[in-house]
């Protein structure tokens, strides 16, 4: 988000493009978790996995600054925050369901022996 006061993107292709790319470096993190507590590709997985948790966080942090304005140009910025609260709180609601009701996720949990 910082680099948005920098480099502020107004194109529409642009945004669209970096929440494709985003959602892409997504699938691979999802596709981390339901192999989990095995990383994808060995060693180099972990490292990937990392770089893409950054990625994404930078990647979709940029994008909703990049989204706000374009909505703040069009005069829409409520409407704006009104969507994205309610991303949010869907976001939010799938991945509790998913977790909690589903067995697609399996604990891993650490002993200490000693």
């Amino acid at each position: 988000a910082f680099l948005a006061m920098f480099l502020p993107c107004k194109s529409r292709k642009i945004v669209t493009f970096l929440t494709a790319l985003g959602c892409l470096v997504t699938v691979y993190i999802v596709a981390t978790a339901l192999h989990s507590p095995a990383p994808l590709w060995g060693d180099v997985g972990g490292v990937l996995t990392v770089v893409s948790w950054v990625a994404v966080g930078a990647l979709f942090s940029y994008v909703k600054v990049a989204i706000a304005g374009l909505c703040r140009d069009a005069g829409a910025l409520f409407m704006c925050g009104v969507a994205t609260q309610i991303g949010s709180a869907g976001g939010a609601l799938s991945a509790f369901l998913l977790v909690t009701q589903t067995s697609l996720f399996q604990g891993y949990y650490v002993t200490c022996d000693g």
